[in-house]
């Protein structure tokens, strides 16, 4: 009876922080919450997290149905002037999405994503720029899953991806010209990802992903006769993956090596441009690491490895009009070395239907800024080297997944739900992530 008991407390306190689940025949751990619970781990299969990022993998996960309820946030809302951190604040989730695949053929699936937000127009340094413009983000992020076996053992992927948001204002007044105003904005992105997947044996097989996106936001404002635009020039992303499953011969072992590339440069621009002014703005990093899968006893999974990467960014002001100290340059680089990074992440069966998971990720990272200053000859300079370790907030990661017949729940405990309680009990904010359900 107490053994009983406790188990009750346990499905109760699941449900009030944070659950992931699945619907189908055969139920599919996966998603955000279970990848964050196995310490972010880039060692591991995940039908979701695979899923997103290519789309060969649409022939896999048939008649399947995913996405992530999302994750509690504290921070401020400036449009509701609340912190979600009092208790007054309006309660928010983000990060959420919906998507869902199906088989249409012997040899083909088509599916399609909503509100799963990618790119540098979401989350890079260009976002500053059209927020301080007052434009807002892409709205509903739609991406769409085209697969397609060319043969026995080659998969082919095509996600079509497109994010827009627009806003229009024109009022007029004939008895005072001076105050007829035609304001016209837009921010968007669109692009794709082609994907390949390739057996190579039963247990082993390497895929690859190409993606491009085109990146881009514009205001035109007309106040009587002065006009003036604001947009970008550039803003092309591309990005590339790869990875590995080679099954060891006469062992359970797993070898899974990786690596992962992004790069974008893109140009603010204003027409006219009085002040002669001309910004540049540079970012790429590659992201690449080996490490190994393998099951225990039939009853888990244990997966870990250790990466390392380059991570640069960097900012170029010029200003040519002479304004008493000649040309100006201003030059901002950002570099920073990344090893060795550790991920490791254990998943065990509890029961037959329910899996415990812990995850543990560590990363190490030489930091460098150097700042050039060029006033005409002039010139001056700093530089500032620094070692960090990654943020200690989710070093240490639990979760849990639940499967009842054809639906599966998964989800992520953070370290302050295990330091303070569920809200119910604590009367606290915690870390919670609330994640994706499936349906096959």
């Amino acid at each position: 009876m107490k053994k009983l008991i406790h188990l009750f407390q346990l499905v109760i306190v699941f449900f009030l922080s944070f659950s992931s689940f699945t619907f189908s025949q055969d139920a599919i751990p996966s998603g955000t919450a279970r990848y964050e619970a196995l310490g972010y781990n880039p060692f591991i299969m995940d039908a979701a997290i695979d899923l997103n990022r290519n789309p060969a993998w649409g022939n896999k996960y048939n008649n399947y149905a995913f996405g992530d309820i999302g994750r509690y946030t504290s921070d401020y809302d400036p449009k509701t002037g609340y912190s979600n951190e009092d208790k007054d604040g309006a309660y928010r989730l983000r990060d959420q999405y919906l998507g869902v695949n199906f088989r249409t053929g012997r040899d083909w699936s088509l599916g399609v994503i909503l509100n799963k937000e990618e790119g540098q127009i979401f989350t890079g340094s260009i976002r500053a720029y059209y927020e301080n413009l007052g434009n807002d983000r892409p709205l509903v992020p739609f991406k769409a899953l085209i697969a397609y076996n060319s043969s026995k053992n080659v998969t082919l992927g095509l996600a079509p991806y497109i994010a827009y948001w627009s806003s229009d204002v024109t009022s007029t007044n004939p008895n005072n010209p001076s105050a007829n105003v035609n304001d016209s904005r837009s921010t968007n992105t669109y692009g794709g990802t082609f994907g390949l997947l390739a057996k190579s044996s039963a247990a082993s097989w390497t895929e690859g992903t190409v993606g491009i996106k085109m990146n881009g936001y514009s205001y035109d404002s007309q106040v009587d006769t002065v006009i003036n635009n604001y947009e970008n020039d550039g803003g092309l992303q591309l990005n590339a993956f790869y990875r590995g499953w080679y099954k060891m011969k006469n062992s359970n072992v797993t070898v899974v090596p990786y690596v992962s590339f992004d790069i974008m440069d893109w140009t603010p621009t204003r027409s006219p441009n009085a002040f002669a002014v001309t910004e540049k703005n540079d970012y790429w990093n590659i992201l690449g690491g080996v490490g190994i899968n393998f099951p225990i006893n039939d009853e888990g999974m244990l997966a870990g490895g250790v990466s390392g990467g380059y991570f640069s960014s960097s900012y170029t002001f010029y200003d040519t009009i002479d304004g008493g100290y000649g040309t100006q340059i201003y030059k901002d680089k950002f570099e920073n070395v990344i090893f060795p990074q550790f991920n490791i992440g254990l998943e065990w069966n509890l029961t037959d239907w329910m899996q415990g998971r812990f995850g543990y990720s560590r990363a190490l990272s030489q930091g460098k800024d150097e700042i050039t200053v060029t006033y005409d000859s002039l010139q001056s300079s700093a530089e500032f080297k620094e070692t960090l370790a990654s943020h200690p907030d989710q070093t240490i990661t639990l979760g849990i997944g639940m499967q009842f017949g054809s639906f599966s729940l998964d989800g992520l405990i953070g370290e302050r739900f295990i330091q303070i309680g569920p809200n119910v009990f604590s009367g606290k904010n915690n870390d919670l992530y609330v994640s994706t359900f499936h349906v096959i």
